[in-house]
């Protein structure tokens, strides 16, 4: 369900996932194919703005409910929620370059709100490459990440983003494994001198008593 609060972009990707799962994709009804008859034509334009309008909230649906083409209710949305005016260019630009990791957060879902960004930039046709993605993901890190970021670009002249999130995730991985060996460690050890000292008042309640 679309309700303007949540990413377009992601449920227009749905959508046409649904379109496809339906046989209503969005090429097949382009152009009334010469074969088919007006009613079954008809029906399938029919079926493909029921299947649209009912995976949009009200306040969505109330822009478009008297558009009576699935390829102008589709344009409509995309016009109204996916502008590609300047004015949401330079909005998205400046979300993904103030975006900033704070300490001790969790890696994975910076991770993905740096992803949603790139996403909707894309969405409007505002690309960025490889390198420059990586680039951007290393700034947006804390300065707890500044040796890895050292290390990886070191004697590199390309980076991809994609070689650059593995290596990060599997290191915030092993991060994670050694802080909880080190707390299970910790556990064991506390709970042996916690044995060990009841045992030493039960030895010494016990030599008193045969005193």
């Amino acid at each position: 369900m679309f309700t303007r609060r949540n990413n377009f972009s992601l449920w227009q990707r749905r959508m046409k996932d649904v379109l496809v799962h339906r046989g209503l994709k969005k090429d097949k009804y382009r152009k009334k194919p010469k074969k088919m008859f007006i009613e079954d034509w008809e029906g399938l334009e029919e079926k493909a703005i029921n299947v649209i309008c009912l995976t949009i909230c009200d306040d969505v649906l109330f822009n478009v409910m008297n558009i009576g083409s699935a390829m102008k209710l589709w344009a409509k949305l995309e016009s109204i929620y996916m502008s590609k005016l300047l004015t949401n260019n330079l909005f998205l630009k400046k979300q993904l370059y103030s975006l900033k990791m704070m300490e001790g957060s969790w890696l994975l879902e910076h991770l993905n709100e740096f992803n949603r960004i790139v996403t909707q930039l894309l969405s409007i046709d505002v690309k960025n490459e490889g390198q420059d993605k990586a680039l951007l993901f290393f700034s947006s890190l804390p300065p707890s990440y500044e040796h890895m970021v050292i290390t990886l670009m070191y004697k590199k002249y390309t980076l991809e983003i994609d070689e650059v999130i593995i290596i990060i995730l599997l290191s915030e991985i092993m991060k994670t494994d050694s802080e909880k060996s080190q707390d299970e460690g910790i556990n064991v050890a506390s709970g042996s001198n916690q044995r060990m000292g009841r045992f030493m008042n039960r030895g010494s309640g016990d030599w008193d008593h045969s005193k």
